[in-house]
């Protein structure tokens, strides 16, 4: 049997900012759907809410919000909530967290239905289970509550408009352009085109409202020519781009909508190419379009963490590694002289990849490189250097930590080496600088007279230590004598015990 299932939605609020889900959907008595919050491309789940046996619900959205999720969720001005009844059947509603002091009536067990207030959200939505139709927003509405209503009647010229750009587009051009079929798709393909722009006037008229914004994001300000190739039709969408969009708005993160212009912007560098038939998008069109987009986010660092996470996540789904790395290095391995380096540890996963795919990782083969020896004219090679251990200290006199930490260094290593005698361990100090004044004043103060020096004097730009994955200072890599990568180490005692 085919059901439909009619929800009507009701979001409501009162004087401390709680926050309560109720409604009734028929056709879906004692049955279970699942409470969403968008987050750029996640869906944080909230909670399993059950009806009773005539349909209805009541649920304590934000009291739930408040004890389990994090600070930048609870924090929200606004966060796109999905209610999703099975997994092809979902609805969005816009929420608030900023009510002030207005009372508002919370309905009861016994009387579900809550009195009106400008604020509440009341949605009904039809559903047709189908795999071929898996959006609520097919015949979606709001009937009340003015935010979610725009956003209903957006969603529904939306979509008739991504009919047109894809199946329309591509349907008519199947035919000879003097079939009157042809004729009637190239009519309608401006129609909604026609259609959605005077939706877009009278939207700008309106008042300001996250419901808006969002839809504006999404607002081209031009009806591209039907006979227009798509490569010159993608180069006028990339010029309006930005007309209505701004990536450093927080409302995007809390909604599917900063993921999706993400993804339109990196497509539409599609271009042709001689002698390749339709578009084509190579991999320097990809990075190029992943790292506009991001340098567009210039003050929002939440929403630029958020889209280069989804960005590496993404590329390291693919069998090239090099576009994962180059996008890496742009974003995450970008210290400056002066800065030791330090990053926040969500990014632990990235560094760990980038040293996997750039093979650095214990029992590797450690990357070769030559230097030229600070004070001579020699030139040594890390494979001819004949020892037990070699040890390579990536430093900075510039830097704090090492200015505390290499003379420290300097003292266990050379208790290191009386206890063991019998083992060799070559010492080579790899320096960040930029100044060889300072370098080899650092040098001449703390004595290290017993370590191999080098520095490329190019700071975190220097090749061995990108060769080597090196994001913070000081770093130690110890090589055995195989020419192996023994280990990583952030403290010269944990090395010292394992080099045994």
């Amino acid at each position: 049997m085919k059901y439909i299932y009619s929800l009507i939605f009701f979001v409501v609020l009162h004087s401390t900012f709680a926050q309560t889900f109720s409604g009734t959907i028929k056709n879906f008595n004692n049955r279970s759907f699942a409470i969403y919050a968008i987050f750029a491309d996640s869906l944080i789940f909230i909670d399993s809410v059950r009806t009773n046996n005539k349909g209805e619900f009541s649920y304590p959205l934000y009291e739930t919000m408040k004890k389990r999720y994090p600070d930048n969720i609870k924090a929200a001005k606004h966060v796109t909530f999905r209610i999703q009844l099975n997994w092809n059947q979902f609805a969005d509603v816009i929420g608030y967290n900023d009510y002030g002091k207005q009372t508002i009536n919370i309905p009861h067990s016994d009387n579900p239905q809550p009195k009106k207030n400008e604020k509440d959200i009341v949605l009904n939505t039809v559903f047709r289970p189908s795999q071929w139709n898996n959006f609520a927003l097919d015949s979606g509405y709001s009937t009340w509550n003015n935010e979610n209503k725009i956003l209903y009647d957006f969603y529904q010229h939306y979509k008739k408009v991504k009919v047109a750009e894809g199946w329309l587009l591509e349907m008519s051009r199947l035919f000879p352009y003097s079939d009157e079929f042809s004729q009637v798709l190239i009519k309608e393909y401006y129609k909604r085109y026609k259609k959605i722009e005077h939706y877009y006037k009278n939207l700008l008229k309106q008042p300001e409202n996250p419901a808006k914004t969002i839809a504006l994001a999404y607002y081209k300000p031009v009806i591209p020519d039907y006979g227009m190739p798509d490569g010159e039709r993608f180069k006028i969408f990339r010029q309006h781009f930005w007309d209505y969009f701004n990536p450093n708005d927080s409302i995007f993160l809390f909604s599917s909508t900063l993921i999706d212009k993400f993804e339109e912007w990196v497509y539409l560098h599609h271009h042709h190419k001689e002698n390749i038939a339709g578009l084509y998008l190579d991999k320097a069109d990809i990075i190029n379009g992943i790292n506009s987009f991001i340098e567009k986010i210039d003050k929002n660092t939440q929403n630029k963490e958020a889209i280069l996470t989804y960005a590496l996540r993404k590329l390291d789904r693919d069998d090239d590694k090099t576009l994962f790395l180059q996008v890496y290095d742009k974003w995450l391995n970008i210290q400056k002289e002066g800065d030791c380096g330090e990053q926040e540890n969500h990014w632990t996963w990235a560094h760990q990849k980038a040293a996997v795919y750039r093979n650095i990782v214990k029992g590797a083969l450690a990357p070769h490189f030559e230097m030229e020896l600070a004070g001579t004219d020699k030139t040594l090679s890390l494979y001819d250097i004949n020892a037990d251990y070699i040890m390579l200290i990536f430093w900075a006199s510039w830097c704090s930590h090492c200015q505390t930490e290499i003379p420290r260094m300097k003292q266990q290593i050379e208790q290191w080496q009386k206890e063991h005698k019998n083992k060799q361990l070559q010492v080579i100090a790899i320096s960040l600088d930029t100044n060889a004044i300072s370098w080899q004043e650092y040098i001449n103060k703390h004595q290290l007279f017993n370590w191999l020096h080098y520095s490329e004097l190019r700071g975190w730009k220097g090749q061995i230590s990108k060769q080597y994955n090196i994001i913070a200072t000081p770093s130690i890599v110890v090589i055995d004598s195989e020419k192996k990568i023994f280990g990583f180490y952030p403290f010269i005692e944990k090395a010292l015990y394992e080099m045994k």
